[in-house]
């Protein structure tokens, strides 16, 4: 064998990266409408968590 046929042989996969070839099962289109709700919930609110606590700063630094 020679240095040539080495590089030509692809490396066998462990089983952790063959199960990564298969993801994502399905486009972001696809995804249930629940799902996409659920995420956009949290993200309100943890943008309104945020702009409460900053407000509090804000009012605690302007009249403390």
């Amino acid at each position: 064998m020679t240095g040539s046929d080495e590089k030509t042989q692809e490396p066998e996969l462990s089983p952790e990266e063959q199960e990564l070839a298969v993801y994502p099962l399905r486009e972001a289109s696809e995804d249930p409408r629940w799902a996409v709700g659920v995420v956009w919930t949290w993200v309100g609110i943890g943008l309104a968590s945020t702009a409460f606590v900053l407000a509090l700063v804000l009012l605690g630094y302007f009249y403390d």
